[in-house]
Parts: C-alpha cells; sequence; structure tokens
C-alpha cells in the first residue's frame, strides 16, 4: 500500500511524458543509469512501469541518506528494496557491488546515478567510475540511459514538498562495454549516450 500511495503521488505531482527509444527497457537484468537533480527521479523512474516489472528493479541508493530517520530507513529497505552505498567509506562499497552482482543473478534490473550526487542542473555532469566496475564485472549486460527533464523544478534541492509539474522521461538505446574499451572513453560514452537520449526535449 505505501509503494502504492508514493507512485500516485509521484505521477501526479509530475505528470509525467514517456518516451521509449526502443524496447531494451523491458528486458530483464539491464542496468538504468540516469541523471540526478531530485530526490524524486527514484521514484519517477520507477512509476513508468508496471508494478510486477517494478518490483524487480533495485535501485542503487546512498546509505548516508537513506537511512537517515526510520522512515526514510523502512521505505529505502521494505518498499523500494534498494541496495544501499557507503558514499562515505569506499573501502565499505564491495558489499554494495556485490549486491548488485547478486540482484542481476537474480534477474532482476539495476538502477545507477552514475554522477553519485544531485546536480543543480539536467545536463549530467562527470560519471564516477562505478559503472565502468559495473560493466567490466558484466561486459554482457545492457546499460540503458534513462533521461529526466522538469524534476528540478517540481522538487528543488533544499525543498521538502513538491510543487506540480511536468516531468519528462526518456528510455535511450541500450549499450555494452566494447572489447578494450577504456574507462575513460566507456564513461564518456555512457555521459553522451545520455545526454542525446534526453535532446528530444528540444524537439
Amino acid at each position: 500500500m505505501v509503494e502504492s500511495l508514493l507512485i500516485l503521488l509521484t505521477r501526479i505531482c509530475c505528470g509525467l511524458i514517456v518516451r521509449c527509444v526502443n524496447e531494451d527497457f523491458r528486458k530483464p537484468g539491464v542496468i538504468f543509469f540516469a541523471n540526478h537533480t531530485s530526490h524524486l527521479d527514484l521514484l519517477v523512474i520507477l512509476s513508468v512501469f508496471p508494478a510486477a516489472q517494478r518490483r524487480r528493479i533495485r535501485p542503487v541508493a546512498a546509505q548516508d541518506y537513506w537511512t537517515r530517520g526510520p522512515v526514510r530507513r523502512y521505505i529505502a529497505l521494505h518498499v523500494l528494496h534498494a541496495i544501499l552505498m557507503d558514499r562515505r567509506h569506499p573501502m565499505k562499497t564491495r558489499a554494495g557491488f556485490d549486491a548488485i552482482a547478486a540482484a542481476l543473478d537474480a534477474g532482476d534490473s539495476v538502477l545507477i546515478f552514475p554522477e553519485g550526487s544531485r546536480h543543480d542542473r539536467e545536463e549530467p555532469g562527470e560519471f564516477r567510475g562505478g559503472i565502468h566496475h559495473l560493466a567490466e564485472a558484466r561486459p554482457e549486460t545492457a546499460f540503458v540511459p534513462v533521461a529526466l527533464h522538469g524534476l528540478y523544478r517540481t522538487l528543488p534541492k533544499g525543498e521538502f514538498l513538491p510543487a506540480p509539474n511536468v516531468g519528462r522521461v526518456c528510455f535511450g538505446k541500450a549499450l555494452q562495454l566494447e572489447p578494450a574499451e577504456s574507462r575513460a572513453a566507456f564513461l564518456a560514452r555512457c555521459r553522451e549516450a545520455l545526454i542525446a537520449t534526453g535532446r528530444w526535449n528540444d524537439d
């Protein structure tokens, strides 16, 4: 019930417009990667999917934010079924990557935000290396870019209550790590794919 209520409120607040370039996003066991401008981003992406598929998508979230208080912890662990990453202690991130691998092995998909933190602009910043680490460990896995638009205005950084606004979500063409592709090249290609996916907002 909590999940259904959160999804309903998200759809009402964001009035979502969705575009899908292809059907890769419907396949199980993919890794979605998105730009990050709002705490609504995660819920907005999940709200696009029907309930059965939504419950097989494991968002990767910041442990320091989502365990701050019993309500957030409950939502993260029991509603969103998030994989929590410890950003403050890099040596402990191995447990998070192991949890991601286990989720993929179980046939679930994973949702990540490669910038690592929110930005007050919609064009993504530089990607951190985690997405490349996943691609090296899972070269056969499809990485699907998810471009978000308008959510910063719905819930600006530092605000608690959302303001109704039209949000846009676009699922782009999947990509994979190419043989002998360097870390820098892969990160740049993923970022460019995400930017290209979001250009439909200018049409």
